[in-house]
């Protein structure tokens, strides 16, 4: 789906259930803007919880892997003396969730075990489980911190980024009516018509800034549902997807 589909489908099951005021297009992208990375920490969590456990992924967690396969990011990273890794700036896309750090340990390719914060200084002041057996690490804030007491420049880090902002793009002609724009799109001003921003215009060009959603359209309706149940509006998916049903048949009628 587009997200004017989206949209539009939100105010369509809101005026079904007589939910109030429809819901204001700004208001829409602040939540999608919210929700893309809410709803992406869930998906990732739902499946990395049995990729660390080694076990078998039920049929949703494996269904996730498939969809943030696309957000898997595989880099070399140079670690200075200090053995830290800025996710902010030594990092190609914006960082979400790491799944992984392999390094040169005694001239082998070794994984980097990830721990908790707590388990990281806990090792780090445990003489016996001292940085000399195994090299170790976690995040705090932007940094990831490995310990090792030799050298291990380069690593090769395995992470997730985050997708990229969505935003649904419109402007109002002059009867005020709402025109949305879709990606890519170049639309000819016609004199007092009004862009997303609030800027009135006499002429010129506008470039669309329209960013659809990231996600395999699979879970669209999932992502839609997220909508409504910040909207108040609480309904089963299968709900969700027949009002969008209804809604088809609605347009194609008329």
């Amino acid at each position: 789906m587009l997200l004017y589909e989206i949209y539009d489908l939100v105010n369509f099951i809101s005026n079904k259930h007589q939910s109030g005021e429809a819901l204001q297009i700004n208001r829409f992208n602040q939540l999608i803007d919210i929700l893309n990375k809410d709803f992406f920490k869930k998906k990732i969590e739902e499946m990395e919880v049995y990729r660390r456990r080694g076990d078998p992924p039920p049929h949703e967690a494996y269904f996730n892997t498939k969809l943030m396969r696309e957000f898997l990011r595989v880099e070399v990273v140079a670690v200075g003396a200090d053995k830290e890794i800025n996710v902010d700036t030594d990092l190609n896309h914006e960082f979400a969730y790491l799944r992984g750090i392999i390094g040169n340990i005694g001239g082998r390719q070794r994984n980097i075990e990830l721990v908790s914060d707590e388990e990281y200084h806990d090792r780090w002041e445990d003489s016996i489980l001292s940085d000399t057996n195994l090299p170790y690490c976690t995040i705090a804030g932007n940094k990831i911190y490995i310990s090792w007491h030799a050298n291990i420049n380069p690593v090769e880090i395995s992470y997730y980024s985050f997708p990229v902002t969505p935003f649904c793009d419109y402007y109002l002609d002059t009867n005020g009516v709402m025109r949305f724009l879709t990606v890519g799109e170049t639309y000819d001003w016609i004199p007092g018509e009004i862009d997303s921003y609030g800027v009135v215009h006499m002429a010129g060009h506008y470039h669309s800034r329209t960013v659809e959603l990231t996600y395999n359209e699979d879970v669209h309706m999932e992502f839609l549902w997220n909508i409504l149940s910040v909207c108040g509006i609480k309904l089963e998916q299968q709900a969700v997807a027949q009002y969008a049903e209804m809604q088809e048949a609605k347009e194609k009628a008329q």
